[in-house]
Formats: C-alpha cells, sequence, structure tokens
C-alpha cells in the first residue's frame, strides 16, 4: 500500500514489473507535458475534468503477454487479462487510446494522462 492510499485509508494490490519493465521494449508514443496543457486551457471560458477510475483496466492484455503479468497469491497464480498498473507502457498506451479516441475535437478538448 502506498502513502496515499494509506491516507484514504484504501488498499490496493501492487506488483512490481520492474524487471519486466527492464526486458520491455519502450512504447515512445508521446506524453504531453502537463504545464504546456495547462497554457493552452488557462483563458477558456469551460474547463472540465474527467477521472477515469482503474483507466488502464479499460484495455485489453494481447493475448502473447497476458503470460507475462502473472502473479501468485497464497490463494494461487493469475493473470491478468486487462492491463495492470506498472506496466512501463500503461500511460503512453492509454494516452494513445484517448488521443486517437477524442482527435476529432482536438480544437477545444486536451487529453492528459495522470497515471
Amino acid at each position: 500500500m502506498n502513502e496515499a492510499e494509506k491516507r484514504r485509508n484504501k488498499a490496493r494490490m501492487v506488483i512490481n514489473y520492474k524487471k519486466l519493465n527492464q526486458f520491455t521494449k519502450t512504447d515512445n508514443y508521446f506524453l504531453p507535458n502537463k504545464e504546456v496543457l495547462i497554457n493552452l486551457v488557462k483563458n477558456k471560458k469551460y474547463f472540465s475534468k474527467f477521472d477515469c477510475k482503474s483507466e488502464f483496466w479499460q484495455i485489453k492484455m494481447e493475448k502473447d503477454s497476458i503470460k507475462y503479468t502473472e502473479f501468485s497469491t497464497p490463494q494461487g497464480f493469475y493473470e491478468w487479462i486487462v492491463m495492470p498498473f506498472g506496466l512501463k507502457n500503461a500511460p503512453r498506451i492509454f494516452q494513445r487510446r484517448m488521443d486517437d479516441a477524442f482527435k476529432h475535437l482536438n480544437s477545444f478538448l486536451v487529453v492528459y494522462v495522470d497515471d
């Protein structure tokens, strides 16, 4: 449990994928700079913020990658079929999906993924 979760009294399972991430090819998709986006929207008339709860869990894992997410608990072994938190490319994959989903609105909408 990390410090923020302790303060909110919420438990969340965290798996250390550090070793897997060392062998994972980096996705070089561009992650926008928060300060640049703030400057784009700071003088706008309207502002909305949406928080996608467990955003990475909305993305299915590729079948060939599922086996690499295996973890064990006292109850047995499990694999993720959706993207877990902790994979190094997760923020970039989610940013790409959001950019693709909202690209037709880019004249008045910006997407920032704060993992």
